[in-house]
């Protein structure tokens, strides 16, 4: 497996052209072989957004440009740094629960979404420490316990080679 990082620098609040940096990374990526491409936490929206977390078509449009790097991720998986929310669950204040998350996306669809502990707001998903074969299945290690299990993974889609 041929891992990519895409360390791209988004700038906070500008999910168009964090959006476009994410697609030539991962047009890049592809092009040199790579089967995973990782992007940097909250890639999409960018860190730092302020009030701009409350703001549901900021929300919105985060969701859609997640949703077109998923189409445009064919042949290539990508985790993607996004703010997913809950509009059945509230936070403190009483408005939806958003959370700095990560997605696995592969030709047109969102394998998988995983939500950070805390609020988009707050210090959250830490960095992942590895990617390990669980259960025959690839799969990017979001949380190690004190003896080294894996407690939290999100599994990238398709079988080991």
């Amino acid at each position: 497996m041929r891992i990519a990082l895409a360390q791209i620098n988004p700038t906070s609040g500008d999910i168009a052209a964090n959006a476009a940096k994410i697609l030539d990374a991962v047009s890049q990526a592809a092009a040199r072989g790579a089967d995973l491409v990782v992007t940097p936490e909250m890639a999409l929206p960018g860190y730092c957004i302020g009030d701009l977390v409350e703001d549901d078509a900021f929300v919105e449009a985060n969701e859609d440009a997640m949703q077109r790097i998923a189409a445009a991720c064919t042949g290539v998986t990508a985790v993607v740094g996004f703010i997913d929310h809950d509009p059945s669950a509230r936070n403190d204040h009483g408005t939806v629960r958003k959370y700095n998350a990560a997605a696995v996306v592969r030709n047109g669809r969102v394998l998988q979404r995983c939500k950070g502990r805390h609020e988009a707001w707050r210090a959250a998903l830490g960095p992942a420490h590895d990617v390990s074969v669980l259960h025959d299945q690839p799969a990017l290690v979001l949380e190690r316990d004190a003896r080294g299990r894996v407690v939290r993974h999100m599994e990238l889609g398709y079988p080991a080679r």
